[in-house]
Parts: C-alpha cells; structure tokens; sequence
C-alpha cells in the first residue's frame, strides 16, 4: 500500500490565543502567550496555578463543546464533501468530559469511547471512532494511527482531533507532583521548575491520494512511531530510551540536514528536559534547532501533539523556528541542544514533532511540505496469526489456554488470589490500582505459560489494549482526595493512575518491553463489535514493521464485581 500517500487538507486550532489556525501562529509568532495566574480557591483548590485557559464561556461539557467546534470548523475547511461511509474519526484526549464527575456521578459522558462516539455521530460518521489515550503523546500517537489507517486503506479521509480542558481534577493533580511553575514555564533553562497547563482543540483532516496528485504546498506525513522507554509510569528514562528510539524511527529515510527544527515537548520539568537533550543527541541532532510551545498555550495534553504539529506546519511555511517563549538563554541540560529564546529564519520544509508521557511512551512524527520525500517511510501490511495462548478473567473465575484456574474467591479478592497463583512476586502490584492490577495480573497468567525467555529487553512486542471504562474507578477515588484544607494534596500516587494507559505502562517496565503501547477506549457494548473494533487497532500497530508480536486484548474495570480482562497473544 505504499503507493498511498497521506496530505494534510485542512486544520483548525482553538486556544485561549485565538480561534483559528492562523490567527493562533500570528500570535505565536509576535510571542504572545496564554499562560496567566488562576485563582485557585475560585476553583476549589488551595493554591493558585498558571495556566492557559479560554476565557470566553464555553458550553459545558467544555471539551465535547470545544472538539466539536474545532472538528466542524476544519471540516468547512475541507473542498470536498466528507465521504461519511470511509471518513474515520480519531480522538486524542486524556480526561475528556472529567469536569462532569462527581464522587457519586459516572454517567457514560465521561467515558473516553462514548465521549469520541457523540462526536462522531454529531458528525455524521459512519465508522466507529478511534479514541487514543496514551497520556501526553496522546496527539502524536493520533496523528501516527490516522496516517497507519489512511495508508493501509481503512479509510479515506481521516479527522484528527485532540482536545483537553482543564479542571480541578487535573490541576489538582499536578499540585498534588508539585509540578507546575508559579511563574511562565522556562523549557531548558537552568532555572527551570515545571510546568504550565492549558487547554485546546486542534483539527487536522488528513486525506490519503497516490503520489503523483501531491502538490508542491501539500504537507504529507513522512514518517511516525510510537515506543515505549520499559522505565518508570511517572518518570522519563534518563537515557532518554523512548524519545530515541522514536526519533531514530522517524528519521530513518532523512538526513538532519533536511530538517527546519524539532518541535520537542519541552514542558519545562527538569527531568524532561533533560531527557529529550540527551535523546537528541544519540539521535544526532544536536545541530538541529530545536523548539518547545509550551510558554504560548501550557501543557495542553491530550491535544499538545495535534496542536504543536499545526503551529510547526505553519512555521516552517513561514520560513521560522518559533521561539521557545520563556526560555532565558541559561541552557540548562548537560547536552548542548540548540534553543533559542528567539525566532530565528529557515529554508527547511520538513519538521519533526517529538513528545513524551507518562506510561513511558514516547511518539514522533515526520511532516515535509512538498513532493521530494512523498515516497519515504512505508509502512508493514500484515496478516497476523493469533496464538492459542489466551487468559480470560471475569469477577467469578479466571481459565487460561481454555483451562479453568484453581481459585475460590470472587471479585477484587480473586484478582489478587490470581496474583498469587501467577507467583510474580510483583511488590509494586499492591500500590495499583484496579485498572493495573487486573491488566498486570492477566499478563502475568499468560505470558508465564509461553515457553519464551522474559524480563530481556525486546522491542519487536508491542502492547495494545482497549477499554470502555478506562480508570473511572480510579477518577471516583481521585475525585474524593481533593479536599481543600490544611492538609491539603491530593495524592500524586492515586492520580497517576487516572491515564487509562498506565496499564500498558507497568506492563512494559515489568517485561521490559521497549515496543509500542496504546490504550484505547471503545463505547461498544456488543461483544462482537468491541471483537471488530479491536481488530482494527491491532491492524494498526502491525502496520508498523518493528512490531513482530501483539500483546493485546480486552481489559475494562468498572467495580469489584463489574470487570474483566481477555488477553492474547498475536504474531505477524
């Protein structure tokens, strides 16, 4: 399928700078920011934070109402008619509709699946949607599948949204890591102390044409991976193990001398960006400049990777590296990476967007404007074979390779005596949350019974998983932590668990895989649907050729007695 080549058609970017694509990089480019002081008790906290946020009311739920803007913005965009029957909607998000969760109210809306499947249906899509969310990279990784989906054929148009509005539920989680900055964040500064967060919706409709229709002020999608650093859930790898080899992939059919700038994370947290220097240095691009947008908008999550890909389209257009807005001139990693607190000109017409998260996943892609490259980068279509190695778990019993297990107990009380029986000798199980343990303890099951070497690094297995609760369990325990007051933070160890990809995470820091993972949540109720959705994602990771082996399946937790896990493995 490589004759197929994937264009941008057309882009939509909604922040508190500006409504629109170009209005927004008018503002980046004259080094206008977002970011200004919230009153933290006007939103239940007990601290005030810097932040991006849209000023103008915006109807609740505001993320629903923000993407759906965006989307049909962009659509207007577009110069065709959408052919809904083979238009395919892929979401990046990591908290969607949260703001509209109580202690006591889970309502569907705030499931990430049925969040992406009321936009699609508001806009007349036929295909379920695809929602991705894998922490930060969420928007990368967006951008990676659509381009997988538009080159294998699983679609002709595609529509990439990423979204993420703030709340208390978020920002109180930062607090709760001491992570945000009480000042403009100062990505790779030496004085740098953390983060912003902000919000957005940013658009991108993505069309595959055969090469010969690509025309020289089209943008096509060169390359993109997705890998994971086997490392820490809330900690990058001080090698910088992901963003390598992310980069190393998507680079693999260019030289560094055809790149404009990298447009790094750059969220101004110490560890960050002192992993993403040495990442651009194994990589070789310690020349290349490098930029972070993080002081314009914040950390914009779930939406960073969508809305950095459209700001750098329009930059390298314009012949600039924007400037990394709050950086001061004091470089402040160990690796003499090349950022600049000032825009400066370039000839260039290709970038890279690199962006990291927590799970330990890691994402990039390649973008080029023009024809020379159109060709570059194909990607695997595969026929994969699934194993007879398959564990099912449900609160009553659990039966593995189609043998019922030994157990006596029922429901989180058997997840645990699984663990047991699985003899992992696991200690960091016991500080999961259900989500996790329930993921961890099913691989544990299934990966002790194939007669293959484990806990050796491997990247050729990737781990692909999908869910329709996600960690909603975990948001309703969350929820009940933030409780202003004298003793006021909420805890960093529970909300690291509400990113319903942490469980890909601990999967691969247990077994040491450094291949791909993605979590995806799926609104589907009938077991054959979710079966031909699932398919599809697996379709999906294969299409990248690294990826010889899928770890994947099922594994949803809505209470103690509303759960289960169905875990297999799949080879090319």
């Amino acid at each position: 399928m490589d004759e197929r080549v994937v264009r941008v058609c057309a882009h939509h970017v909604l922040t508190p700078l500006a409504d629109g694509s170009a209005e927004n990089f008018r503002c980046v480019s004259e080094g206008k920011s977002a970011v200004r002081s919230h009153d933290g008790e006007a939103w239940g906290l007990a601290e005030d934070f810097m932040a991006g946020i849209i000023a103008e009311p915006v109807e609740q739920p505001r993320a629903y109402t923000m993407a759906l803007h965006s989307c049909r913005t962009a659509i207007e965009q577009y110069s065709h008619p959408l052919p809904l029957n083979r238009t395919q909607l892929v979401v990046s998000t990591t908290k969607g509709n949260i703001e509209l969760l109580t202690p006591t109210a889970t309502d569907d809306s705030i499931r990430l699946g049925h969040f992406a499947q009321q936009i699609a249906d508001e806009l007349g899509l036929a295909l379920p949607p695809i929602c991705v969310s894998n922490a930060c990279t969420s928007g990368v990784c967006a951008v990676v599948d659509a381009w997988r989906a538009l080159k294998t054929g699983m679609c002709d148009v595609a529509i990439v949204c990423g979204v993420e509005a703030q709340s208390r539920f978020i920002v109180s989680g930062f607090q709760s890591f001491h992570a945000l900055s009480p000042e403009l964040c100062r990505p790779f500064s030496s004085n740098r102390v953390g983060l912003n967060v902000g919000e957005a919706a940013a658009t991108l409709i993505l069309e595959a044409v055969a090469a010969e229709d690509i025309r020289p002020d089209d943008w096509t999608i060169c390359a993109g991976a997705i890998r994971n650093d086997a490392n820490h859930i809330s900690g990058p790898s001080r090698t910088g193990e992901g963003s390598y080899r992310v980069l190393d992939a998507v680079m693999r059919d260019a030289r560094a001398d055809d790149l404009a700038f990298v447009s790094v994370h750059g969220t101004a947290t110490p560890y960050n960006d002192e992993m993403e220097s040495i990442a651009i240095e194994r990589a070789g691009l310690l020349a290349t400049p490098i930029c972070s947008l993080k002081g314009y908008y914040g950390h914009t999550m779930g939406a960073a990777g969508v809305l950095e890909t459209i700001i750098s389209m329009q930059a390298v257009e314009a012949g600039i590296v924007p400037a990394t807005l709050g950086y001061d001139n004091q470089l402040g990693t160990t690796r003499e990476v090349s950022v600049s607190a000032d825009k400066r000109p370039t000839t260039k017409n290709s970038f890279v967007k690199l962006i990291s998260g927590f799970g330990g996943v890691n994402a990039a892609v390649r973008m080029e404007k023009g024809k020379e490259h159109v060709a570059a980068s194909p990607i695997s279509s595969a026929s994969p074979v699934a194993s007879s190695f398959t564990v099912h778990i449900t609160p009553t019993g659990a039966t593995l390779n189609g043998q019922q297990l030994p157990t006596s107990l029922a429901g989180d009380e058997l997840i645990t005596e699984l663990y047991r029986l699985s003899k992992a000798a696991y200690p960091k199980y016991f500080k999961m949350d259900p989500l996790c343990r329930l993921g961890f303890v099913a691989s544990e099951l299934l990966l002790a019974s194939l007669d293959e070497q484990r806990f050796v690094a491997r990247d050729d297995r990737a781990v692909i998983l999908a869910s329709r609760s996600g960690c909603m369990a975990t948001d309703v325990n969350y929820e009940r932590t933030i409780v202003p007051g004298d003793n006021y933070f909420p805890s960093p160890a529970v909300f690291v668990y509400t990113l319903p990809n942490i469980v890909t995470g601990e999967i691969a820091i247990r077994n040491k895989y450094l291949g791909e993972t993605s979590m995806y949540l799926i609104d589907a109720t009938d077991a054959q649907q979710r079966q031909r959705q699932l398919h599809d994602i697996q379709q999906l990771a294969f299409a990248d050729p690294a990826t010889q082996s899928l770890l994947t399946g099922w594994v949803d937790y809505e209470d103690a007695t509303h759960f289960e896990a169905s875990l297999t493995i799949v080879n090319r």
